[in-house]
């Protein structure tokens, strides 16, 4: 199982929002759906996330599909559960579904960009 990493923090500072990070330790990545393996979908879901104070999802959303509402959906369904610090805030959180020869693996991007 592939992780990507959340950058260094930058240190807040009064009246700048921080924005949330995933506390990767107690967020499982979204499982890969078995048909989406079957029919061979790859791609990259971005997610706008809001986060509450409490580190809790408030809400998730996909702001960037990766034209398989399979994966879309295993995206939502999953984040929605993670745990976030830093919070509240909001941010865009891209997930890339990616084939290999053992099957499919999912995971948080290290960059938005697509």
């Amino acid at each position: 199982e592939v992780v990507a990493e959340a950058p260094p923090r930058p240190a807040s500072t009064p009246g700048r929002q921080v924005e949330p990070v995933p506390i990767d330790e107690f967020n499982e990545p979204p499982p890969y759906p078995p048909r989406a393996i079957q029919l061979r979908l790859q791609g990259r879901v971005l997610l706008r996330v809001v986060v509450g104070a409490d580190g809790r999802v408030l809400r998730c959303a996909v702001v960037g599909s990766s034209r398989s509402e399979l994966l879309d959906h295993a995206a939502v369904t999953a984040v929605e559960r993670w745990v976030f610090r830093d919070g509240p805030g909001a941010l865009d959180l891209p997930i890339d579904f990616v084939l290999s020869a053992r099957g499919g693996v999912a995971k948080r991007a290290t960059s938005a960009r697509r």
